[in-house]
């Protein structure tokens, strides 16, 4: 497990001081009550870059009562998986000559053909990815696509 950048370390410390005041809490006593109830942890060697820096981040701007900020740190890891499924997808979009569509057509087609959805979308494929961002896929479901859109691009790079 990778523990937090210099820069992730500044912004939760940033960060404690004005949640703690808002709560009514000591930020030493609200650092230690937070690492521990939203990560079972008790020191900050013990918190992931990712998923362990979002939950934190997510609740001190919900102590805090920006909800679009803690909203925003909650699907963290969702939206860093969409970044490397459409970055995947122009790589195989790149390699396929015959392809005629974008990258985001190319997801949409990839998730149809695996029966990730039970209709296919009624909007532009770019709205559809959007929305994946914002909890209409599970963070599993956005790994197993991740998954087949790799397992892909191997084959095509072996291939060349």
């Amino acid at each position: 497990m990778k523990t937090l950048t210099p820069l992730q370390r500044k912004a939760l410390f940033m960060g404690i001081r004005p949640a703690a005041i808002e709560v009514g809490e000591d930020p030493e006593v609200y650092r230690k009550h937070i690492l521990k109830e939203e990560l079972g942890v008790e020191h900050l060697d013990e918190v992931s870059r990712n998923g362990g820096f979002d939950k934190l981040m997510s609740r001190i701007w919900a102590d805090r009562g920006d909800y679009e900020r803690a909203l925003s740190y909650s699907k963290g890891s969702e939206v860093r998986l969409v970044h490397l499924i459409v970055d995947a997808a122009k790589k195989i979009v790149a390699a396929s000559p015959n392809y005629d569509g974008n990258e985001y057509q190319y997801v949409v087609g990839t998730m149809a053909q695996s029966k990730m959805f039970e209709r296919l979308p009624g909007t532009e494929p770019a709205v559809f990815m959007h929305e994946m961002c914002y909890g209409y896929y599970k963070e599993e479901q956005l790994k197993s696509l991740l998954v087949m859109l790799n397992a892909y691009l191997g084959r095509i790079k072996r291939r060349s």
